[in-house]
């Protein structure tokens, strides 16, 4: 194999193959995602595949807003997902933590999600098993959920697929080189891969990757 690409991703975890499926949906075809063993199969299957809109951050917000569409057009595409909206209920044991609820739902709100800010009664009305006793209110968010993270992985890989991307599994990328090109290439057990672009998806196997390059990534594996 001596194959050559504009892009190539390292890993092939859910961020590798939503890389991967949003070049496609742009039109970016010349594509190879390089996976060292099987799709999912690192961090990505074990992850606990919340669905949340709750963050700090508008952009954040915004960025949950969008996956979890996405996720509802790949479950119309491609039957069942794993992805179950079951709604959540956050608990504010003191006013700070309340008035960050306020802030929270007003972004939401911007985005067009509705949060509701809930009172103690509203909560005991909602779940009267819950002790309410210590509490300053809640916040409901009724499209909270969660998802299985290796079936949306796999749906994001057919359509990357079928957009022309090019996903090859059980192929670690051994070593990385600068060619006198500019172009990088890759090593791995079946050949090479020559591409202009490298994304460095590999999660916790990420540092390895960049120090075929030189580079070093702050970060570590813990037990979870």
């Amino acid at each position: 194999m001596g194959d050559t690409f504009r892009v190539a991703i390292i890993g092939g975890g859910i961020v590798g193959v939503s890389t991967a499926y949003h070049l496609a949906e742009r039109g970016e075809s010349d594509v190879v995602v390089l996976e060292r063993a099987e799709l999912t199969s690192g961090s990505t299957w074990h992850a606990a595949g919340n669905l949340p809109h709750f963050a700090g951050s508008f952009n954040m917000m915004k960025l949950h807003r969008y996956s979890k569409s996405l996720y509802q057009k790949l479950e119309k595409r491609h039957g069942d997902i794993g992805m179950h909206l079951t709604g959540s209920l956050r608990l504010a044991h003191n006013r700070d933590r309340l008035d960050e609820f306020h802030r929270v739902a007003g972004m939401a709100r911007q985005i067009g999600t509705d949060m509701a800010v809930m009172s103690v009664d509203e909560i005991r009305a909602r779940w009267p098993w819950m002790e309410v006793h210590d509490l300053f209110g809640g916040l409901w968010d009724g499209l909270d959920g969660h998802i299985d993270p290796t079936s949306v992985t796999n749906a994001m890989a057919a359509d990357a697929r079928a957009g022309g991307v090019t996903i090859r599994r059980n192929a670690p990328v051994l070593s990385i080189e600068r060619a006198d090109s500019g172009r990088w290439v890759l090593e791995t057990p079946a050949g090479t891969v020559s591409a202009e672009v490298i994304v460095n998806a590999a999660g916790f196997r990420a540092p390895e990757v960049a120090a075929m390059v030189g580079q070093a990534i702050p970060i570590s594996s813990m037990e979870h």
